[in-house]
C-alpha cells in the first residue's frame, strides 16, 4: 500500500516493525514530539497482533489490535504494511519518503523459535535488516540509523563469568558492574538468533565505516512495559503477568535464579530521544567507543525469575502453579547490563524501578486480559 497521511516537512522518522512493541511506543513518542512518523511493518508478530499472510495486504481495523489503536488514536502516522525482505518494495519506500532517522527495531525476537526456524530467523534479521540498511546507502545524505541489537550477541560465554549463588538469584562477582560493551562476541553459543543478531550489529557497524552513515548501535537487555503481548520465547515479564492473571501455569527452564537488568519503556524512549539529539551532532566517522551501547536497566533494576513469581503473588495475593523444566540451549544463567558509557554519553539514566514498571505491566494487561 502507499503511504497515507502526509503532513507539512518535518523531521522524518522511519520506524521498522513500528506496529510491535518497541516500535509503536516509539512511533507514538516521536509524533507527539513533532516528528514525521513513518512505519513499516508485516503484522507477522505472534500473539493478538498476529495477521495471517493472506490477510496482510487487506487494511481493515480489525486486522490487529496494534493496527487499529493507530488508525484510532494516531492517524497521522503513514503506515507501509510491507516486508523488509521485500528489497525492490524497501528501496522504493525509502526513495520516497526519505527519512532523516531510522529506527530498526523489527525481526525475529525468539532465541526460542529460531531454534526451531534458522532460516526464517536469518531471513528476518539479517536479510531484512540489510535490505533497509542498503536502501538508506543509496540516499543521498543517508539517513542516520539507530539499530536494536541484544544482549544475545554475547551468547552463552556470559555463563562463564564468575557468579556466586543467592537464595532467590545469580549474583555477579565479577565484573560487579555488569557486562561492558567489550565483552567477547565469538567463541560462544548464541542460538541462531545471537547469531542473526550479531551479523546484524556487525554489518550495522560496517556500513557506518564503509559508507559514513552516522549509526547507532543498541544491545539491549529486556525492555517491557504496557501493551506488550510476551510469549514464552519472548518478552518474558509480560508473558508472566499474562499467564498469572489467567490462572495458568508458568514454565521455569533451570532454577529459576536467572538474572536480567530490565527498562522500562518509558525510560528506553527518553534515551531515544538523547540519541536523536547525538546523532544530529556526531560525525559519519564511525567509532565504536562512541556507536555501541549495552542498553537496560543496569545493576540496579535487575531480577530473577524466582523473584518475579515471588513479586505477582505478593501483588496479586494469590499462588502461582510452577512447572520446572531443564535449562534451555543458549541460555544466559546471569545478564546484566553495564550502562555507564551510554549513561556517560547520552546524560541518561533510568528512572522507572521494576516494582513500579511491572505494576503498570498488570494494570495495562489485567484491564485488556480479553485479548489474551
Amino acid at each position: 500500500m502507499n503511504g497515507e497521511n502526509r503532513g507539512d516537512k518535518r523531521k522524518k522518522i522511519l520506524i521498522t516493525g513500528g506496529l510491535g512493541f518497541i516500535g509503536s511506543h516509539v512511533a507514538e513518542h516521536f509524533s507527539a514530539q513533532g516528528f514525521e512518523v513513518v512505519c513499516v511493518d508485516n503484522l507477522s508478530r505472534p500473539g493478538p497482533n498476529f495477521v495471517p499472510p493472506d490477510q496482510r495486504n487487506q487494511i481493515s481495523p480489525s486486522s490487529s489490535i496494534i493496527l487499529d489503536y493507530f488508525r484510532t488514536n494516531l492517524p497521522n502516522i503513514v503506515l507501509y504494511l510491507e516486508d523488509l525482505r521485500n528489497e525492490d518494495k524497501i528501496i522504493q519506500i525509502m526513495q520516497e519518503e526519505r527519512p532523516d532517522f531510522i529506527i530498526h527495531a523489527a525481526g525475529q525476537t525468539s532465541a526460542h523459535d529460531s531454534i526451531q526456524e534458522p532460516m526464517l530467523d536469518f531471513e528476518n534479521n539479517v536479510v531484512g535488516l540489510l535490505n533497509i540498511l542498503n536502501a538508506a546507502r543509496l540516499c543521498s545524505p543517508p539517513p542516520k540509523f539507530i539499530y536494536l541489537s541484544t544482549n544475545k550477541v554475547y551468547g552463552t560465554k556470559i555463563n562463564s563469568v564468575s557468579l556466586e549463588e543467592m537464595s532467590t538469584r545469580y549474583k555477579l562477582k565479577d565484573p560487579p558492574d555488569g557486562i561492558a560493551e567489550t565483552f567477547g562476541v565469538d567463541l560462544c553459543g548464541h542460538t541462531p538468533y545471537g547469531t542473526s543478531k550479531l551479523a546484524g550489529d556487525l554489518y550495522v557497524q560496517e556500513f557506518g565505516a564503509s559508507y559514513g552513515i552516522p549509526v547507532l548501535i543498541f544491545r539491549m537487555s529486556c525492555i517491557y512495559g504496557p501493551r506488550q503481548f510476551g510469549l514464552e520465547g519472548q518478552a518474558w515479564i509480560s508473558h508472566f503477568v499474562i499467564r498469572a492473571l489467567k490462572h495458568q501455569p508458568i514454565q521455569i527452564f533451570g532454577t529459576g535464579k536467572q538474572v536480567r537488568d530490565i527498562l522500562h519503556i518509558t525510560d528506553l524512549l527518553e534515551l531515544f530521544g538523547k540519541a536523536i539529539l547525538h546523532l544530529e551532532s556526531q560525525s559519519a566517522v564511525f567509532d565504536p567507543s562512541k556507536n555501541v551501547f549495552n542498553i537496560g536497566g543496569g545493576s540496579q533494576n535487575s531480577i530473577s525469575l524466582m523473584e518475579l513469581l515471588q513479586f505477582l503473588e505478593s501483588e496479586l495475593n494469590y499462588p502461582i502453579t510452577i512447572e520446572n523444566h531443564p535449562t534451555r540451549l543458549g541460555d544466559q544463567q546471569l545478564y546484566i547490563s553495564d550502562i555507564s558509557r551510554a549513561e556517560k554519553i547520552f546524560v541518561w539514566q533510568p528512572q522507572i524501578s521494576p516494582r513500579e514498571g511491572i505494576s503498570t505491566v498488570i494494570e495495562w494487561t489485567q484491564k485488556n486480559l480479553s485479548h489474551f
